[in-house]
């Protein structure tokens, strides 16, 4: 297999953190993983964080209104984590696209 380089800082750490060959799903230790309500939870805040220091950004570009950002960067941070986490619970029980593999026993 050859490697290319990427000139981009810290793409030698990300080349050596990925694991060197992956290992068939039929081999005895595969894993099955399922989303916990606590990951989910955390995924929801970290995004709602960004995107809503994002829209508040924007409207403060807009408008140079402190006030009026805050106000719907707030608003916009609690609206869309109720439904980014319903979301994501759906998905997480839907089965589109999912395949159970099942380690072989010998």
């Amino acid at each position: 297999m050859a490697i290319q380089t990427v000139p981009y800082p810290f793409a030698d750490r990300i080349v050596a953190a990925r694991p060197a060959e992956r290992k068939h799903p039929d081999e005895e230790d595969a894993l099955m993983f399922r989303e916990s309500t606590v990951r989910s939870l955390a995924k929801t805040a970290s995004w709602r964080l960004t995107a809503s220091v994002a829209t508040a950004a924007i409207v403060w570009l807009l408008t140079r209104r402190w006030s009026l950002a805050l106000t719907v960067g707030g608003f916009e941070a609690v609206v869309k984590t109720l439904l980014y986490y319903a979301h994501e619970r759906v998905w997480d029980r839907w089965t589109l696209g999912r395949e159970v593999d099942r380690p072989r026993r010998s």
